[in-house]
């Protein structure tokens, strides 16, 4: 074999080893989160505590102070996915001229950007008879 062609080879090799390794998460979705959502759209502002443990390879727990939440958050994308029902879940808007509020029951979509520390959550469906607006939070690492 020719020098050219070891090299071509040991660099084909070199670029199926690349290929075919599984692809790295850089964070390190882990640990204990302060958890905080401002006031908006059809949610009054809340915050707790999150506790998050790796449960595999693209699935981590959450668990809440407040009891809320235990379940469990899987990769889509470089997001991590989790879906919780809550009774009440939304506050909707009686109408347009009166501001009263009903509560109603709802499951929750939540997604986190482990790398940016914020995330979304939404309702499944139309609880409220609209398309309702994504609410964010944000997350602050405490250990």
């Amino acid at each position: 074999m020719t020098r050219s062609a070891s090299m071509a080879a040991a660099a084909l090799a070199v670029g199926l080893a690349i290929a075919a390794a599984p692809a790295a998460h850089a964070d390190d979705f882990s640990g204990t989160y302060s958890f905080n959502a401002p006031a908006q759209g059809y949610t009054k502002g809340f915050s707790t505590t999150w506790t998050v443990t790796p449960c595999g390879d693209d699935c981590r727990h959450i668990t809440t102070a407040t009891g809320g939440t235990d379940t469990d958050a899987h990769r889509e994308g470089p997001h991590w996915v989790f879906y919780r029902y809550a009774d009440p879940g939304v506050d909707c808007p009686s109408n347009a001229y009166i501001m009263t509020r009903t509560k109603m029951p709802a499951t929750l979509r939540y997604t986190v950007d482990p790398e940016k520390m914020i995330g979304q959550f939404q309702p499944e469906g139309t609880p409220c008879g609209g398309t309702p607006m994504p609410s964010r939070f944000d997350l602050t690492k405490l250990s």
